[in-house]
């Protein structure tokens, strides 16, 4: 057995355990496959980069080796790490589908041995052999939803205690408040009273009101 037939026949065997495509069997797996490109990788190569505009209409299949998912925070160069994928993991499915810029960047962590499935591939899959084509992009739909409620999961996660820090913060800002409040001195005003007393203050200004005005010079007559 030739190195591409070993790829192709493990590719095969991986794609028939993969839970997305519970409805595919053997022989639907090696049509699929003969219509993948077995690929190695050495360690450190980008498979896929995010936002990355063109070339972006494939799919990976990784057959051997381990690859790194990540993204980059929102105004910030510090990459993210999202996800270590292994064998049986398919990779830019989104990518095969609508062609658009990349989601997350892929990188090899170690060799890799990857089959590739291209658009164009795919849609000579479909026109050769529909029923088989069909049964792909379902299970290309279904990986795709997992990946979704997964996310969704992740969201409603990091909501939860994005809502119990900031419940935190308010307790400790209400806190840090009332020990200001506490500490700051209290002026006694026992020397102002009522204008209509005619006391004076203690300069010697007497008030009208709440103003400090002088008093009123005598008019004679």
């Amino acid at each position: 057995m030739s190195q591409e037939s070993f790829y192709r026949d493990q590719a095969a065997s991986l794609l028939v355990t993969h839970p997305a495509f519970a409805g595919i069997d053997r022989l639907d797996a090696q049509v699929i496959v003969g219509f993948m490109q077995p690929l190695r990788m050495a360690v450190g190569s980008v498979l896929m980069e995010e936002g990355q505009p063109g070339q972006t209409d494939f799919m990976l299949l990784v057959l051997e080796g381990e690859v790194s998912v990540k993204t980059y925070a929102v105004a910030s160069d510090q990459s993210i790490n999202m996800s270590s994928l292994g064998p049986g993991s398919l990779i830019g499915e989104m990518g095969v589908l609508d062609g658009a810029p990349r989601s997350a960047t892929c990188v090899a962590v170690t060799e890799l041995v990857v089959a590739r499935l291209a658009r164009q591939d795919l849609l000579a899959l479909v026109r050769k052999d529909p029923q088989v084509g069909a049964s792909l992009l379902l299970a290309i739909a279904v990986s795709l939803s997992g990946r979704l409620r997964a996310a969704n999961r992740q969201i409603k996660t990091l909501s939860g205690i994005s809502r119990a820090l900031q419940q935190e913060l308010e307790v400790a800002h209400d806190s840090q408040f009332a020990g200001m409040a506490e500490a700051q001195p209290v002026h006694q005003l026992s020397t102002f009273k009522d204008r209509s007393s005619g006391d004076w203050s203690e300069s010697g200004v007497r008030l009208h009101g709440f103003a400090k005005t002088q008093p009123p010079p005598r008019v004679g007559r």
